[in-house]
């Protein structure tokens, strides 16, 4: 059968014979016609949209990313082959510089080893002739000279022949059989030629699907406070007059001092025991802690100044000129707002440079917290980070919302009873008394909340 109807309770298309069977108890089964009517001008259509072509970007994306490691790794072999050839060359340049070296070393060897058999031969040859010489004479003696010539030329030659008995013997100690060999290495290795290594990070291109970021919202039931139960009393010490506090990170009470003959700041560790106290340029007015941080902030007001205060060590840091006479402060995310004379509330980032300048009416701010500071400020924004102007105020939610978020606003089925007025008609001091009650049952107060409508 045909998809004809729609169930909203379940969000599926279903046919006729669907409804009497799976969809009996379902109260909002609606005909395809009517539940596609205005389709392309939905919120669900948007959605989808939006969803293809983050996933069509974030795919091209992906596509480049991987043509551009391609091109990389090509680029990388052409410049690393470059590499491994000049490694090559110099290898082999320092081949020849050593053949060249064992080839001079060789030469000049040999020539010291052949000057010095030489002389030993001129030796011998010297010394052979003149025996030589002498076995000439000896053997004319013996045939052609007499007895006594005999005689006496035998006595003389046993000296001479002591003689050369003694040079032959020193000549014969002083020789040395000599050779030369190479001794070359079978097994050559070459350790420090290079190696190649590879470096794996995280792919640049990321992607978080949209209903993964939704689904970390998460609601959570409000626990209503009961009763209050009196737990520590702090006993001040040299406190006269009490004008502002605030906790630190690690439980530490700072507590403001209003009086101008004591200006100081005290400090209380784990919100019970004096620790220290640190002594203010001129009468303070109100401190902050910022969030999640090892810093605080006290308003300066006859300065026209803050003071910034490291809580770690408990000693003063900078101190910034505001220009206006500022009592108390307040800070967001990485926001500080400073509330002084003519409804006048300056936002600065946390290193105290001055972003831009609210006007809250023309009195005095002598008390402001986070929603007076940013009054004037998109609500579902400012919980983004976001710092967009606020353009209507809706009292059933009690939020203000700039124009894109009050397109979103009226789109919820759930919120379109709700009253949506502009901001200016309001003005900035936004009413407290809002409705509590619940629509159908006015006597009831609103107790509970259906995230599906």
């Amino acid at each position: 059968m045909l998809l004809d109807y729609y169930c909203t309770d379940h969000d599926i298309v279903c046919c006729r014979a669907c409804i009497p069977k799976d969809h009996r108890k379902c109260e909002n089964v609606l005909s395809l016609e009517h539940a596609s009517k205005d389709v392309k001008q939905s919120a669900l259509f948007t959605d989808v949209m939006q969803d293809i072509n983050q996933l069509i970007k974030t795919l091209n994306n992906l596509q480049d990313n991987r043509e551009s490691n391609l091109q990389r790794l090509s680029k990388a072999k052409s410049v690393i082959t470059k590499e491994i050839s000049e490694v090559k060359s110099r290898l082999l340049k320092q081949i020849d510089d050593v053949e060249r070296d064992i080839q001079t070393e060789l030469s000049s060897l040999q020539r010291k080893h052949e000057t010095e058999i030489n002389m030993q031969k001129e030796e011998i040859t010297k010394v052979l002739n003149s025996l030589k010489t002498n076995q000439n004479e000896m053997d004319f003696l013996k045939d052609q000279g007499s007895n006594n010539q005999l005689f006496y030329a035998l006595h003389q030659y046993v000296s001479i022949i002591k003689s050369a008995e003694v040079n032959v013997q020193k000549m014969v100690s002083s020789s040395h059989e000599i050779d030369i060999a190479f001794d070359a290495k079978k097994d050559i290795r070459i350790d420090l030629f290079g190696q190649l290594s590879k470096t794996v990070k995280p792919c640049q291109v990321q992607y978080k699907p949209k209903k993964f970021q939704q689904a970390q919202i998460m609601t959570e039931k409000i626990k209503r406070i009961v009763k209050f139960e009196k737990d520590t009393e702090v006993k001040l010490k040299g406190l006269c007059s009490l004008n502002d506090l605030a906790i630190t990170v690690d439980n530490k009470l700072l507590l403001i001092n209003w009086a101008s003959f004591i200006p100081k700041l005290y400090v209380y560790r784990d919100c019970k025991d004096y620790e220290t106290e640190i002594i203010i340029s001129s009468q303070p007015n109100g401190v902050v802690v910022l969030h999640g941080t090892d810093r605080a902030v006290v308003t300066l007001p006859y300065e026209q100044s803050i003071q910034f205060i490291n809580t770690a060590n408990m000693t003063k840091d900078d101190k910034v000129k505001v220009s206006f006479t500022c009592y108390n402060i307040t800070a967001g995310r990485d926001r500080i707002y400073v509330g002084g004379t003519e409804g006048t509330i300056k936002v600065l980032d946390t290193n105290g440079t001055i972003l831009k300048l609210i006007k809250q009416g023309f009195g005095n701010m002598y008390f402001l917290n986070i929603e007076m500071a940013t009054a004037s400020v998109c609500g579902p924004c400012f919980a983004e980070n976001k710092t967009l102007q606020a353009t209507k105020f809706c009292s059933d939610c009690e939020e203000r919302l700039c124009s894109s978020c009050t397109e979103s606003h009226d789109r919820f089925k759930a919120f379109k009873s709700h009253n949506v007025i502009d901001l200016s008609s309001v003005g900035y001091k936004i009413p407290i008394s809002v409705t509590k009650s619940c629509n159908i049952h006015t006597e009831l107060l609103l107790d509970y909340c259906c995230t599906d409508h």
